[in-house]
């Protein structure tokens, strides 16, 4: 079985201005729109979260994120715009954290990434290609791979389930597992989870985008079970 956790981050990894990932993962989302189900049976929500005296203490530009997820019955969509609403350019990073439960991490393929470059983070941020494809985790991973794929697969193959990830304008994907010492030294993960899970993260990662006065940012991605 492949289960997901979704965290939003308009900023990856250490920031100096501010928290781990920045400000969004942890702010308040206003629900612009509450889930509501078509005729199709398909159910939409919108959250967004807009500039306020807390993040512009932290990050002095005006903006509105927004953040529209439909599930339907053998996927799950999810739309992510960023709107400048400034007159000024801002820089910006931004993640899904998609956390994939699985039956056993050593028994679960991803595929899509071979001949890929990769950076590395366990192993002092260098730059490595990737050789085997599908992948398999068995050690603690976190690695930004460049240029990816528009389409990525998840196979659990202890239950048999696989998971395609269809992104758009999206062009990192993250692979993440802690492994054991790593989960133990980490205050919000359990010790013995590291086995049972998987982060497969689509992302605007390695470096940042220029947005401009008045533009919006978007990209996707959806789940589907296959």
């Amino acid at each position: 079985m492949l289960y997901l956790s979704l965290i939003i981050s308009a900023n990856f990894g250490p920031w100096e201005l501010g928290p781990q990932h920045g400000f969004a993962r942890t702010s308040k989302w206003k629900v612009e729109k509450e889930p509501v189900a078509d005729k199709d049976g398909n159910v939409t929500a919108v959250l967004s979260l807009e500039d306020d005296d807390i993040t512009r203490a932290l990050w002095d530009y005006r903006f509105k994120l927004t953040y529209t997820l439909t599930l339907s019955e053998d996927s799950f969509g999810m739309k992510f715009q960023v709107e400048n609403k400034d007159n000024k350019p801002f820089d910006f990073t931004c993640l899904l954290h998609t956390y994939f439960r699985t039956s056993d991490v050593v028994k679960t393929d991803v595929l899509g990434l071979g001949n890929l470059q990769y950076i590395d983070k366990v192993k002092g941020v260098q730059t490595f290609q990737q050789v085997d494809d599908p992948i398999i985790v068995e050690e603690n991973v976190d690695r930004i791979y460049l240029n990816t794929p528009n389409e990525i697969l998840i196979k659990d193959k202890e239950d048999g389930t696989t998971v395609k990830l269809t992104k758009d304008n999206f062009p990192e994907i993250v692979l993440w597992n802690p492994w054991k010492e790593k989960a133990a030294a980490m205050g919000d993960f359990w010790d013995e989870e590291y086995p049972n899970m998987i982060c497969v993260e689509a992302g605007y990662v390695h470096k940042p985008y220029t947005l401009q006065p008045g533009s919006v940012f978007e990209a996707s991605q959806t789940l589907t079970v296959v």
